[in-house]
């Protein structure tokens, strides 16, 4: 394998800040709003993505407050972390030039991690000069990854705690299972009664709260101003991964 031109065809021009850790990717909707050059306000366009596509919070997004300072005093927004399939989704759906630009540039990102993955596990340079040209690339991904970790620590924090679990499985894990997109689980499960979405969770109705079939998760994380903020969701237990997949499945 030729190790210099596989790394010039993953050298993906930034267009749009993606952070990683640990496999999981997330994409700021501010910054993909920005982007999509959108004409609507950004508070207006995320919450009407959010009901019209029946986007997940803790699943396809993660909201959180920050404290940005101005010159006279401070701003508090309200941040969206996205998962990197829900803004593919929403640069699609946008139905202009810049959103399909946005959706390709984040599936070649997405080939250039893989690449870059291969490269470490398997490339061996077959000259001085490419091994030197191969650890330069490899540092410049390390101190990229570096940067974006650090400006996104809250939400990857939370993704690495929420959604890696042995004991439990949270509805995305069981929608892959299902080969369907955990909105459209969630949709399905309040069709049939099963599940409702309230402030930000979903929740058994009455008629499977005693099941077993899930419970609460909460977790605690850090805020940019220092103090302490939480998100909970529903996790299913295997008893009720086995109900659903028997509901849906048949």
């Amino acid at each position: 394998m030729n190790a210099t031109l596989t790394m010039n065809a993953a050298n993906v021009r930034e267009l749009i800040p993606i952070s990683e850790q640990n496999g999981k990717q997330a994409v700021s909707a501010r910054d993909l709003h920005a982007f999509l050059e959108s004409k609507r306000e950004f508070a207006t366009w995320i919450k009407d993505r959010i009901k019209k596509y029946g986007l997940i919070e803790n699943l396809d997004y993660v909201s959180f407050d920050e404290i940005v300072k101005r010159e006279i005093g401070a701003t508090n927004l309200t941040q969206y972390a996205l998962s990197l399939d829900c803004a593919k989704e929403l640069a699609m759906v946008e139905g202009n030039a810049k959103g399909k630009q946005a959706r390709q540039y984040f599936i070649a990102k997405e080939k250039e991690l893989s690449e870059l993955k291969a490269l470490q596990a398997h490339i061996i340079p077959n000259s001085f000069s490419e091994a030197l040209r191969l650890a330069s690339r490899l540092q410049e991904q390390i101190e990229l990854q570096e940067r974006e970790l650090k400006a996104s620590a809250p939400k990857i924090e939370y993704f690495d705690s929420v959604l890696q679990s042995n004991s439990t499985y949270t509805m995305t894990q069981v929608a892959k299972e299902l080969g369907m997109a955990a909105h459209k689980l969630g949709a399905l499960l309040q069709q049939k009664g099963v599940m409702f979405y309230q402030s930000g969770q979903w929740l058994f109705y009455a008629k499977y709260q005693d099941k077993g079939y899930g419970k609460p998760r909460t977790h605690h994380y850090t805020k940019s101003d220092g103090s302490t903020g939480t998100n909970t969701i529903t996790v299913f237990t295997e008893a009720g991964r086995q109900f659903i997949h028997s509901l849906i499945a048949g």
